[in-house]
C-alpha cells in the first residue's frame, strides 16, 4: 500500500506499507505517529482511526501543526 506523509509545510513524502490492508489506528502506529497529531485521508476524504484503508484507496496522512 502506497501512503503519502505530508508534513504540514507542505513536504510530502510517499512510502510503501507491507499490508494490503490495514485501519488507520493501525496505520499510524506503524508510522510512529500518535494518532492526536495527525490526519488520515482516504481519497481526499477525511476519516477515523477505525476506517479501514486499503491499496486501492488513496491514502495520505497530514501531521498536524499545533501551539502557541
Amino acid at each position: 500500500m502506497k501512503v503519502t506523509i505530508a508534513d504540514g509545510m507542505g513536504t510530502e513524502n510517499e512510502i510503501n506499507i507491507n499490508k494490503d490492508k490495514v485501519s488507520g489506528e493501525e496505520l499510524l502506529k506503524q508510522l510512529g505517529i500518535n494518532l492526536f497529531e495527525a490526519m488520515i485521508i482516504k481519497n481526499g476524504e477525511i476519516v477515523n482511526e477505525n476506517t479501514i484503508l486499503t491499496s486501492k484507496d488513496r491514502v495520505k496522512v497530514i501531521n498536524v501543526i499545533h501551539g502557541g
